[in-house]
């Protein structure tokens, strides 16, 4: 199976090309966040013209996650499911077979100190808890998505300058670490310990072109799968290549895993 995610910062205007990026790379599925599209308007016939059915959690303006897949998936779930959900949506999960997916979207958290950035921790340990009662039920799970978070300083392009700041605060870091903990491996960093890469770059100050960037996008994979990952990389050209179409300031990041 190949594998992507990618925080497309608006369905609206990039489904064009997303749909183009698609073709290109024939990934079997992939985890979309950002959206930015009430439910009614996603553009479902879009993506079924090149066989890709989709799995929606959105809204207007902000926020957004999806699935498009090759393949069915069933037992489809938005949210987390409790009574405090959801005026953010932010995450969807789907099944196919023995395996969960899941796209999620995680708060930026504006600035330490903001009450958002503590909703952005407490997000974090529902995260947790999601995924590891999805193992609990006997679940392997791939989840895929823009963390908001970048847990090593090979990760970022000035670790020593944004060290405490937001999406690389040491409370941020321990929070994905704890879920590493709980049974995932970062495809990236278990593949490519040393390599030092970026899935976002600011659209401002020529960042993208200085390579002042960090990476804020993974695909988790449970423990269990870790024996059929086979390679992961980010896609930096989807940016640089874009040309008259804008693109995200995210770039998308792929895995490839063997049939299972």
């Amino acid at each position: 199976m190949k594998i992507a995610t990618w925080n497309v910062n608006s369905l609206n205007m990039r489904s064009q090309y997303l749909r183009i990026w698609l073709e290109k790379n024939a990934v079997d599925l992939i985890f979309l966040q950002e959206t930015k599209t009430q439910d009614e308007k996603f553009p479902l016939s879009f993506f079924r013209e090149i066989g890709y059915k989709a799995y929606f959690y959105g809204q207007k303006t902000y926020n957004g996650v999806a699935i498009l897949s090759l393949i069915d998936l069933n037992d489809v779930r938005r949210g987390f499911g409790s009574d405090s959900d959801e005026d953010e949506k932010r995450l969807i999960t789907a099944s196919y077979k023995n395996i969960s997916f899941v796209s999620v979207y995680v708060p930026n958290g504006k600035e330490p100190g903001n009450p958002a950035f503590t909703k952005k921790l407490d997000f974090f340990d529902r995260l947790r808890a999601h995924l590891a009662g999805l193992r609990k039920n006997g679940k392997s799970v791939i989840t895929g998505g823009d963390f908001n978070v970048a847990m090593r300083k090979i990760d970022v392009w000035d670790p020593q300058n944004l060290d405490g700041s937001i999406c690389f605060h040491p409370k941020e870091r321990e929070k994905m670490k704890e879920i590493l903990d709980a049974g995932f491996v970062d495809s990236f960093a278990y593949l490519n310990p040393d390599k030092k890469a970026f899935s976002w770059w600011d659209y401002r100050g020529g960042a993208f072109h200085k390579n002042e960037g960090m990476r804020l996008d993974y695909i988790l994979i449970s423990t269990d799968l870790s024996g059929y990952l086979t390679s992961c990389y980010i896609d930096r050209d989807c940016r640089k290549k874009a040309g008259e179409l804008k693109p995200s300031d995210h770039s998308p990041v792929v895995a490839q895993i063997k049939e299972l």
